[in-house]
């Protein structure tokens, strides 16, 4: 089910740059944006799931939003993210790129699901299966609280070409079922 989020902006002079955001926090967004107007005021931007508790003298405005476009904006911004100079997380919407010989490609589409592979904790898990000293063979790779399968993928495919250790099969376990319909697809 798709939280019922208001994106709200407010627009404040200079002066209250610092204050203002403090106020929409008590909105419960998931980020506060600022851009900085040609006339020295401030245009603040949040996703607020509780705009009713913005405090504060300013006016605040709630943006006309189409929900479902909304949680897609992001798929503009993903880029290829390099691991290690070795795994290439490729997001399947966009154009393969040429790629060394031995890299190792994990093609994902998140959808809702947690997991783009963008976020440096992902990177800093894959180099460290990286890097893991396999003494023997492993036969099962598994993912709890897999989100978009990131890890879970990269792990079975790095380990599938592992000299005397392939990877037999992978598990991938989540309670979200945007995540369980990611990582199957």
């Amino acid at each position: 089910m798709v939280p019922a989020w208001s994106v709200v902006q407010l627009i404040v002079d200079a002066a209250a740059e610092e204050l203002a955001p403090a106020a929409l926090w008590q909105g419960e967004p998931t980020a506060v944006s600022s851009f900085e107007l040609s006339d020295g005021r401030v245009r603040l931007v949040a996703d607020a799931a509780a705009p009713e508790r913005i405090p504060g003298p300013w006016e605040i405005e709630r943006l006309a939003i189409d929900s479902e476009e909304y949680l897609d904006v992001w798929r503009t911004w993903a880029q290829p993210v390099v691991v290690a100079d070795r795994v290439l997380l490729q997001p399947a919407w966009l154009p393969m790129g040429n790629r060394p010989d031995g890299w190792t490609v994990v093609r994902l589409d998140p959808g809702r699901a947690f997991g783009s592979g963008s976020h440096p904790s992902t990177q800093l898990a894959i180099e460290l299966v990286l890097t893991l000293p396999i003494e023997q063979p492993a036969r099962l790779v598994l993912d709890l609280g897999c989100g978009s399968g990131v890890l879970g993928i990269a792990a079975v495919l790095l380990g599938r070409d592992a000299p005397g250790a392939p990877i037999e099969r992978g598990e991938a376990v989540d309670v979200d079922p945007a995540a369980v319909l990611a990582t199957e697809v």
